[in-house]
C-alpha cells in the first residue's frame, strides 16, 4: 500500500512539474520520499525480526524506491535524491544476495565488487560527456548549465557510491577469507572480487586524478594473487608467494611500459604527464615494493625446490632490468646483473641435485666436478654480457646504464 501511495505521490509530482505548478510539485515530491522512508523502515524491521524471511519483499521494495528516486530526479536534479536512490539499490543488492545465501558469503564481495564497478565505469562515462573542462582534481570547474548540470547530478554520487560500496566489497571479502577458510578453496568469488576492485579504484584514481587510488588498486590486485596463489588455488605452484609477487611486479610494469608508449602516440595535446603522475609512477613503486618483498622471500625457501627458485630468480632479473631500462637507472641495472648471476648459480645447483656425481645421490657442491658446472655457467653468462655490450654498444639507453 504505502509503495502505491508513493507512486502515486511522484506521478502527481511529475505531472504538476509539466504543468508548470514547480513549489506545488517539489511539495508533492517530499511526501512520496517521505511514504518511502516510512514504507523502508516498515519493511527493514520486519526483515530483521523475521530473521531474513521477508528478505525477497525487502528487495523488491528497496529496488522499486531506487529506481523511483533515479527516475524523479531526472525531473528535480537533485543530487540528494541520486544519492538515496544509489543506496537504495546497494540496499537491494544486500537484501538479494541475503535472500539467496542466508549468510555472508564469498559471492557477496564478487557481487558488491561487480556493482561497484558498474557504477565507477557509468561515472567514468558521463565524465566524458561533459561540455566543461574540469579542475586537476576531477571537480567541475563551474557549475554547468543544462544537459552538463543533469550529468552532474547522476556523476558525482556514482563515483562516491562506487567507492563506498567497493570499500563495503572489500570488508565483505576480508571478512570471509578470515574466518570462513574452508568456503574460498578453489573458488572463483575472490578473484573476481581482487580483479574488480582493483579496477574499479584505477578508475577512480584517473577520475580523481589520485596517485594514492592508483597504490590501493595495485595493492589490491597483489593481495588477489597472493591470496589466489597461496590459499585459494594451492598445490599448483612450488613457491606461491614468490609467484605472486613476481606476477604482481610483472603486471605493474607491463602497464608502466604500455602507458608510456601508448602516451607517446597520443597528439600532442594528450597529458602525457598527467598520466605519468596518476598512473605510471605509483604503478612503478608497486612493482618495487613487490620485487623487493620477494628478495626478503628468497631466505624462506627451501632449497629443495631450486628448479623454481632459479626460475622465479631469472623472472625478477627480467622485471629489475625493464625498469632499469624503463627510468634509465644504473644501479637497478647492476642489481639485475646481480641477480641474474645468483639465478645461474642456483640453476647450476638444481642441474647438479638432479644430475650427482656420487652414485649414492649425495650432491657434493665444492667437488672440483661441480665447481667445473659453476665456472661454465658464470663463463656463459659472461659472454652473453659481452654480445650484449657489443651488439647495444649504439643504443642510446644501454649507454646510459
Amino acid at each position: 500500500a504505502l509503495v502505491g501511495l508513493f507512486a502515486v505521490f511522484a506521478l502527481a509530482a511529475e505531472m504538476l512539474d509539466r504543468w508548470g505548478h514547480r513549489r506545488h510539485a517539489e511539495q508533492y515530491a517530499g511526501g512520496a520520499v517521505a511514504v518511502a522512508l516510512i514504507s523502508l523502515l516498515v519493511v527493514t524491521v520486519q526483515t530483521l525480526i523475521h530473521r531474513g524471511a521477508d528478505a525477497p519483499l525487502a528487495t523488491g521494495v528497496y529496488a522499486v524506491y531506487a529506481v523511483g528516486c533515479l527516475l524523479l530526479n531526472l525531473r528535480f536534479r537533485k543530487l540528494l535524491l541520486t544519492y538515496l536512490g544509489l543506496g537504495l539499490g546497494g540496499g537491494a543488492t544486500i537484501w538479494a544476495l541475503w535472500w539467496a545465501t542466508e549468510r555472508l558469503d564469498p559471492i557477496w564481495a564478487a557481487v558488491l565488487a561487480a556493482e561497484a564497478l558498474a557504477m565507477g565505469v557509468t561515472a567514468l562515462v558521463l565524465r566524458r560527456g561533459l561540455v566543461d573542462r574540469t579542475t586537476a582534481d576531477g571537480d567541475p570547474t563551474q557549475q554547468p548549465p543544462g544537459r552538463d548540470q543533469l550529468i552532474e547530478i547522476y556523476r558525482v554520487p556514482l563515483r562516491h557510491a562506487a567507492e563506498v560500496l567497493g570499500l563495503i566489497a572489500l570488508g565483505a571479502a576480508v571478512w570471509t577469507c578470515w574466518h570462513d577458510v574452508a568456503t574460498i578453496h578453489h573458488a572463483p568469488e575472490p578473484v573476481v572480487t581482487a580483479l574488480c576492485l582493483g579496477a574499479l579504484f584505477l578508475l577512480t584514481a584517473w577520475d580523481y586524478r589520485s596517485r594514492e587510488r592508483t597504490w590501493l588498486g595495485s595493492m589490491i590486485v597483489l593481495a588477489g594473487l597472493v591470496h589466489a596463489f597461496v590459499l585459494n588455488y594451492t598445490g599448483y605452484l612450488d613457491l606461491p608467494w614468490l609467484d605472486a609477487l613476481l606476477a604482481h611486479a610483472t603486471l605493474a610494469v607491463l602497464a608502466c611500459v604500455l602507458l608510456e608508449a601508448w602516451g607517446r602516440r597520443r597528439p600532442s595535446r594528450f597529458p602525457v604527464d598527467l598520466v605519468r603522475r596518476v598512473f605510471v609512477g605509483p604503478l612503478g613503486e608497486t612493482a618495487l615494493l613487490s620485487s623487493a618483498l620477494a628478495v626478503a622471500a628468497l631466505p624462506l625457501v627451501s632449497w629443495q625446490n631450486t628448479i623454481s627458485l632459479a626460475l622465479c630468480l631469472f623472472w625478477l632479473a627480467g622485471i629489475w632490468m625493464v625498469i632499469a631500462a624503463t627510468h634509465r637507472w644504473p644501479v637497478m641495472c647492476a642489481a639485475a646483473q646481480a641477480m641474474l648471476t645468483l639465478a645461474v648459480g642456483v640453476a647450476a645447483t638444481a642441474w647438479l641435485q638432479h644430475h650427482p656425481w656420487d652414485p649414492t645421490g649425495r650432491v657434493d657442491l665444492v667437488e672440483p666436478r661441480s665447481l667445473q658446472v659453476y665456472g661454465i655457467g658464470f663463463a656463459l653468462l659472461s659472454l652473453l654480457w659481452i654480445a650484449a655490450r657489443m651488439g647495444l654498444r649504439r643504443n642510446a639507453v644501454a649507454g646510459r646504464l
